[in-house]
This record gives structure tokens, sequence and C-alpha cells, in this order.
């Protein structure tokens, strides 16, 4: 009998040293409860597509921000997460600024603020006065991610981000006629009866050369 109650509180003492490294392991890195850690969310640019070649210098830009299957992977009652920013770069260059309130747009320096109500999952802007050539695009969101379990909770900041190139060609300046000025015209036009008068000069000197001849040649 004793020793049945020595083996108990053996096995008792194995299982409790166990169970106390196991939240240890679990403290030290959470995400080792096999919850996914990766590949969460997704960014999808439609437009513009990946190595399209444009004529103008205004690009409209269309993109999806979104949550993917392996985000639903969780329990319901362990995650929450929040888009804290999304942020498009034209060529390593911050351009535009997506938040929960705001867009900022970046020009040449310049910063422009417009308030939204509420924020889209579907994504329109525009890349204007874009110079020609090869360009990268690059549309990076920044999720604010909060896991709750049952011994702890604790956030962490994930980002995902999608990269297109795209070309633009150079401007080429159409030619356009310039008009004539009235004296241009007058000119042009004292020209062509300068040239019609001589013409007429030479015509009735012929003919007066020819009607003398034959007179004189006449007996």
């Amino acid at each position: 009998m004793k020793r049945r109650y020595a083996i108990f509180a053996v096995t008792f003492v194995v299982s409790l040293l166990i169970g106390i490294q196991v939240v240890e392991v679990v403290d030290a890195n959470p995400l080792s409860m096999g919850l996914p850690n990766q590949g969460e969310f997704s960014v999808t640019i439609e437009t513009p597509s990946n190595n399209t070649i444009f004529k103008k210098s205004n690009i409209p830009l269309n993109f999806i921000v979104n949550y993917t299957e392996q985000w639903n992977l969780y329990p319901y009652w362990c995650r929450i997460a929040s888009i804290a920013s999304i942020d498009v770069y034209l060529d390593g260059n911050l351009s535009i600024q997506h938040t929960s309130n705001q867009v900022d747009y970046y020009l040449n320096g310049t910063k422009t603020t417009y308030t939204i109500l509420d924020g889209p999952s579907n994504y329109s802007d525009w890349l204007n006065q874009t110079s020609p050539g090869e360009h990268m695009l690059n549309v990076t969101a920044n999720f604010s991610v909060q896991y709750h379990g049952n011994l702890m909770s604790w956030s962490e900041q994930e980002v995902t981000s999608k990269i297109v190139y795209f070309i633009v060609e150079p401007q080429v300046a159409s030619a356009s006629p310039i008009p004539s000025s009235p004296t241009d015209l007058l000119s042009n036009s004292m020209a062509l009866i300068a040239v019609v008068f001589v013409i007429v000069i030479l015509v009735v000197v012929s003919v007066s050369l020819v009607y003398f001849r034959r007179r004189k040649d006449k007996p």
C-alpha cells in the first residue's frame, strides 16, 4: 500500500513539473500553442497589374486588404485584429497612407489629408504625375493583433505587403498647326499677286513679239 502511495506521489510530482515546463515554454513563445502565425492577411492589387504599360501619367490604383482562411483557423475567442495603417509606396517613397479615419496623400513633399467615415475593404486611389519610365508600387498593410488565451493575453504587429511593377511611356507632344497672323496672310497675298502680275506681263510680251514678227514677215 505504501508503495502505491509512493508511486502516485512520484507520478504526480513528475506531471506537475512537466506542466510547469510547458507553461514556461508557452510564456516564452505564445505562438507555440499551435495557432497559425503567418499568412493571416493578404493584399491584392487589382490595378495596376504587374508589368502593365501606361500612356498617361495618372495611374488608377485599386487594391483589397483582406483576412485569409488561415486567419479563420483561430478559435473565435482568441484573436482580434484591426488595420493600423495602409501605406502605399511609389519607388520607395510614401505616396498614400490610409488610417482608420483618414487618408493622407503625399505629392512633391506636400501632404493633403481627407477625413473618411468608414474604412473600406476595397481601396481606390490615383497615382498622380507619375514620371515616364519603370516604377515599383508597394502596398503595405499594418495590422494590430490581440490574442487571448486561457492563461494570458498578448498583442503583436503584423505586416503584409504586395509589390507590382509598371511602366509609363514618355509623353509625345502632338504637333498643332500654328494659325497664320493677318500680317502673314497679307504678305502671302501680295506675293501671289506679284507672281500673277509677272506672268501676265510675260504673256503680253510674248504675244506682242509674235504679233509684230508676223506683220514684219508679211509682204
